[in-house]
């Protein structure tokens, strides 16, 4: 691609006076004049160095590599090439008649101007001469297409490289901003076929249908559209790729908000929280409430007997399942830890397109900080898919990212009024277009280390086939703020930085963190993505992944968040982790046998004791209760339904669920190297009282409001933070 001089080139003889003074080597390229003492004869090796585009762009020309140093040609002594190569450069001074001799000897005739896709930018001035010489050598460095990479360079718009580009392929444009394309067209190709392929029929005649793409269709898909459209003709368009994937979820918005509420459900209806109950878990329980009425009328005190003795004969199992798992991996990293020169060894050629999704509900006052936490990410902007999921009637987040004027890889998606009102709901509509091979989550307050999303391709480049996810650990920000918050960072240090990465060593089941875990897109797409109907969909989504083969791991990379501080957030948020937590039991105890078969039974225990284990102690208050007042009063109607031996059990249930608190509390908050808060993690059962009260609270939601999401609030630190 050659740019015309703005002032004439200077003679052979003053070039090489000029190159004397400056202290440069004048060479000779021409192969006519390879008689001359300053001949130097370019080979196709030493030319490769630097792509043909870039130097018939920047008019230079790599001429030889001795020692680590590429030697450039070029007519302009005063030319700035270092940008060229990430090798030192050696600059000598050569004529504009011998370059374009060397270009046609080494790489022969230029392509003719309809082909290249810069020309034409450069001549509708779109772009300048500059700007795709700069995009061409990061096309060198880490590939991607050259439109792409003007665009999210800042260089110029979708529309016009989608312009530039339809004409280089002979292809009309469809400008999908202002499309209302015709109904009876958009019924001839199925929802899901449009959506695969990214195209949205415009109009159709009894012989053809004319479709808006994005890019152009292969052979195949030609013929799958043509058999969907009844043998029509198809007859192509070309759009912006963003403005076409706007039109195809305004034409088929009914169908999109519909699979984000329902497709889960429709496909594995048992694996749905929908339901409460399924209608053989609901005779199950009228069966048991019958059983242990007639027996608290027949024999009360048998029957209370039996109920405590088996509620704590379970507390005392499952907190010695956690100490066991916690304490195994005290001291050890237990995650998948990428070091610097993995990441340094990626080939960024072969990078896969990440989708970030970010819901978001009423988080206006921490946009600014996420958008900031999204640009550090250290990964190429072409292979970005950044998806901010805001709720459609959230007028002032809406408003808020419209202001922030958001980068060409980050698409603001208003995810349409419905029920029910749940992250998951929101996750599961995002996941519908997403483009990426790969895909994270983060909410809104997340700060995840820049190398995080490399981090995680190199670990699932080593971590095998049947790791399907990667769960980063999770610290929060603000940890040092009040009681509250140091409570909650050593919940945190205990669940990832001891618990899932034990769980991980042994294969079993992993609970899920709800943010900053990484996906297989394809599988996550395959599994049915997250239930919209599951307060907790992180954890479900883990057993879910278990269930069918795959596995998680845990990734040694850490994002930070946001730790509740103010008393009604922070039971609300716990009251939803409890009431989820109760659905996920639910739903993966419907067929006990079915997930024996699935899990082992090794498997099956770990998860009803881990997830039960965080669940029926907090909700045993009233044991503890019972066993205090046995102990310090000893009243005689307490004999009847205490006795002796219950008591007992009851009461290294009560010591061993104290004393495994404070402990693992305290390896929680030293794993994680937080010495300075050991002494606030000694006081960790003070929290159970309030958290018991969450907990209860939750359950009760369970058969009037199974599926309220009742929202943590963020940015209550903003001030500190600022």
């Amino acid at each position: 691609m050659q740019q015309t001089p703005t002032a004439p080139e200077p003679s052979r003889a003053a070039l090489r006076r000029l190159a004397l003074r400056l202290g440069l080597p004048f060479v000779t390229l021409d192969p006519a004049r390879a008689e001359e003492p300053d001949y130097v004869d370019v080979g196709p090796l030493a030319a490769s160095l630097i792509p043909e585009p870039v130097c018939r762009a920047r008019r230079v020309l790599a001429i030889a590599f001795h020692g680590g140093v590429v030697t450039v040609a070029t007519p302009d002594p005063f030319a700035d090439v270092r940008d060229l190569t990430d090798r030192p450069v050696r600059v000598v001074a050569t004529t504009g008649e011998d370059l374009e001799a060397a270009f046609a000897h080494v790489f022969g005739a230029p392509a003719p101007a309809h082909g290249r896709l810069g020309e034409r930018l450069i001549a509708t001035g779109a772009v300048t001469g500059e700007q795709v010489a700069a995009a061409l050598v990061l096309q060198a460095r880490g590939g991607g297409r050259l439109g792409e990479l003007l665009v999210h360079a800042g260089a110029t718009g979708e529309r016009e490289v989608a312009l530039a580009l339809a004409g280089q392929l002979d292809l009309p444009y469809a400008d999908t901003e202002e499309a209302e394309p015709d109904q009876h067209a958009v019924a001839l190709v199925p929802e899901r076929l449009a959506r695969a392929l990214r195209v949205v029929p415009l109009a159709a005649g009894p012989g053809w249908l004319e479709l808006a793409v994005s890019e152009p269709l292969t052979g195949a898909q030609r013929d799958e559209l043509a058999e969907a459209a009844g043998g029509r003709e198809i007859r192509a368009r070309l759009a912006a790729p963003r403005a076409l994937e706007a039109l195809l979820r305004r034409v088929h918005a009914t169908e999109h908000a519909t699979l984000a509420r329902t497709s889960l459900f429709m496909r594995f209806p048992d694996e749905s929280a929908a339901r409460v109950l399924s209608p053989a878990q609901r005779r199950a329980g009228a069966a048991l409430v019958v059983a242990v009425l007639v027996g608290l009328l027949a024999a009360p005190g048998t029957t209370a007997t039996i109920v405590l003795g088996a509620a704590a004969a379970f507390i005392v199992a499952a907190t010695a399942t956690r100490l066991a798992l916690a304490f195994g991996a005290l001291g050890r990293g237990g995650g998948l830890a990428v070091t610097d020169a993995e990441l340094a060894g990626l080939d960024e050629h072969r990078l896969p397109t990440y989708t970030v999704l970010v819901p978001l509900l009423r988080e206006a006052a921490v946009l600014g900080r996420l958008l900031a936490a999204l640009a550090a990410l250290d990964y190429p902007r072409h292979l970005l898919d950044v998806r901010l999921l805001v709720e459609a009637d959230d007028a002032e987040t809406l408003a808020a990212a419209e202001r922030a004027a958001l980068p060409p890889h980050v698409t603001l998606v208003e995810v349409p009024p419905g029920a029910p009102r749940t992250k998951p709901r929101a996750l599961a509509y995002g996941l519908l277009l997403a483009r990426g091979e790969r895909l994270v989550v983060y909410d809104a307050e997340d700060r995840p280390p820049p190398d995080q999303l490399k981090a995680a391709v190199a670990a699932f480049g080593r971590a095998g086939a049947r790791v399907a996810c990667l769960q980063a650990r999770l610290a929060p920000f603000n940890a040092e703020r009040g009681l509250l918050e140091r409570w909650f960072a050593a919940d945190y240090a205990v669940q990832f930085d001891l618990l899932l990465p034990a769980l991980a060593a042994r294969r079993a089941p992993l609970p899920l963190g709800g943010t900053s875990n990484h996906f297989v897109t394809e599988r996550l797409v395959d599994l049915g993505g997250w239930d919209p109907f599951n307060v907790t969909e992180d954890a479900d989504l883990g057993i879910r992944l278990h269930k069918v083969g795959l596995r998680t791991a845990v990734l040694d990379s850490t994002t930070l968040e946001e730790a509740p501080g103010e008393l009604g957030n922070w039971l609300r948020q716990r009251s939803r982790w409890s009431k989820g937590h109760v659905q996920t039991l639910l739903v993966h105890l419907r067929h006990p046998v079915r997930l024996v078969r699935r899990l082992g039974v090794r498997g099956a225990l770990t998860f009803a004791l881990v997830l039960g284990g965080a669940l029926v102690p907090l909700l045993a208050a009233p044991l503890w209760l019972l066993t205090t007042l046995w102990f310090l009063t000893g009243p005689p109607w307490l004999g009847d339904v205490f006795p002796g031996a219950v008591f007992h059990l009851a009461a290294v249930g009560a010591l061993a669920g104290t004393v495994g608190a404070v402990l693992l509390a305290v390896a929680g908050t030293l794993q994680r190297g937080r010495f300075g808060s050991v002494r606030h993690a000694l006081l960790a059962p003070l929290a159970w009282g309030l958290i018991a009260v969450a907990a209860w609270r939750g359950v009760l939601q369970l058969p009037t409001r199974p599926h309220l999401w009742e929202k943590t609030e963020h940015g209550l630190d903003q001030p500190e933070a600022a």
